[in-house]
């Protein structure tokens, strides 16, 4: 029975965060059975990350938009989601955004470039989003995290100028503009 504990408890701890996903589930490995609609996503994830998925209007010829990802290391994490939250920019990527076939939403990031401060440092994330809100995110390494949707902002009439200013804003940082 003692050679089985660490197996039970580690099982318990991956079903309990919604991590006892395979291959089929797994952040951005699962099959495209749809696009994914132009939005912009803040995630809060591992504690003290939060990362900004700009999703562009403009479908690919694979049927897939592209995905900018830029992340912060959140430096009073007691305060996270407040006025007074301090963030620390550390690297923007770049990845595919789809659906799959539950309706989750897919950030395949696997193999991207990385720029920023903490580029060399850093390994792409991929990421799952539930409806519900909650994230599974895998680097390239398959180091798991589990996060939560902070906010969404949709593309619509309201938004159309709020998702094309992050969109922007977003090319930039990865051109090295910002």
């Amino acid at each position: 029975m003692p050679h089985r504990l660490p197996m039970i408890i580690l099982g318990l701890v991956l079903l309990c965060c919604g991590q006892a996903f395979g291959r089929d589930n797994a952040p951005g490995r699962a099959a495209d059975v749809a696009p994914a609609e132009p939005v912009v996503l803040l995630v809060d994830w591992h504690a003290d990350l939060l990362s900004e998925i700009v999703i562009s209007p403009v479908l690919q010829a694979d049927g897939r938009r592209l995905a900018y990802i830029s992340t912060w290391q959140i430096l009073n994490p007691e305060r996270i989601g407040s006025d007074d939250e301090e963030r620390d920019w550390q690297v923007i990527h770049l990845g595919t955004a789809f659906k799959d076939e539950h309706g989750n939403l897919h950030i395949d990031a696997r193999g991207s470039s990385l720029a920023g401060p903490m580029a060399q440092q850093w390994l792409p994330d991929s990421f799952r989003i539930h409806e519900s809100g909650q994230v599974a995110v895998l680097d390239d390494a398959e180091q798991a995290a589990t996060g939560r949707v902070r906010s969404v902002q949709r593309e619509g009439v309201r938004d159309f100028l709020g998702l094309r200013f992050h969109l922007m804003r977003a090319q930039m940082r990865w051109r090295g503009v910002l």
